[in-house]
């Protein structure tokens, strides 16, 4: 069963949906993907796995994104990384183990950036670092490019959608400032990154540019053979389920 719909109001005054399951520490924090949100078969799995198991988590939907305030169009990776931090701090000094899907692996790691001190461990899945710059943009046709110049605004087709998706100027104009993989990660918390060798989204290459890149943590890199970006079939989440639990573990051995 999932925890009450709950909702707070961010600094910038962007209303966001979450969902927090109370029960033993460290905190899991999920951090959904672009476009994506808390009704996800990863989040939902895992949400229900920390229920059955009296763990303590928090899942939510950035601006733009499921139940919480905004238009999509008009996001962008700060907006997204203020919604985490509002969410990050409504659950005080708590450890937390940091989950990030896809872009939610990117703001993870910007996350735990900011708040050291309070991130006992991060685990990403299909790590989108550096996305916007990496992928989105070169990918963008002369005619995006225009719509961008005269409306602000261009389509994007989606493979999980029926209808094309808007992205705004907004969103590839910040990009820059966020982007991790062209220097040191400087973490040392324990980090596990998870990729899919049949990803057709995000290149596995990404994740290992991530893990090449952290300095002074545990990190490793499993790397499944035949999944997806979406790794969200029964032995994907096996597998993310067992290194949550083998994380939480350590965080408790640890204390």
């Amino acid at each position: 069963m999932q925890p009450k719909l709950e909702y707070l109001t961010t600094g910038q005054g962007r209303k966001i949906a979450y969902r927090h399951n109370k029960g033993r520490a460290p905190t899991v924090v999920f951090l959904c993907g672009f476009r994506s949100d808390m009704t996800s078969t990863k989040a939902t799995t895992l949400m229900d796995w920390c229920v059955s198991n009296d763990r303590d988590m928090l899942c939510f939907d950035y601006s733009g994104h499921g139940q919480s305030s905004g238009v999509f169009a008009e996001g962008s990776i700060g907006n997204w990384l203020e919604d985490a931090i509002a969410v990050f701090e409504l659950l005080g000094e708590k450890e937390k183990i940091l989950v990030g899907s896809s872009m939610g692996g990117w703001i993870a790691f910007l996350l735990a950036l900011r708040k050291k001190l309070q991130v006992a461990g991060i685990i990403t899945l299909a790590c989108a670092a550096d996305f916007v710059s990496d992928i989105l943009i070169p990918a963008l046709s002369a005619a995006d490019r225009e719509s961008l110049n005269h409306t602000g605004v261009t389509l994007i087709p989606s493979e999980y959608e029926d209808r094309p998706y808007a992205i705004g100027q907004t969103l590839l104009d910040d990009p820059g400032q966020f982007e991790i993989l062209k220097g040191p990660i400087e973490l040392d918390c324990p980090v596990d990154l998870i990729h899919g060798l049949e990803d057709r989204h995000i290149p596995w290459e990404t994740s290992l540019k991530a893990i090449q890149r952290l300095t002074g943590s545990q990190s490793r890199l499993t790397l499944i053979k035949d999944a997806s970006h979406r790794l969200s079939r029964p032995e994907d989440l096996e597998v993310i389920t067992r290194l949550l639990t083998e994380m939480i573990d350590k965080t408790e051995y640890a204390v």
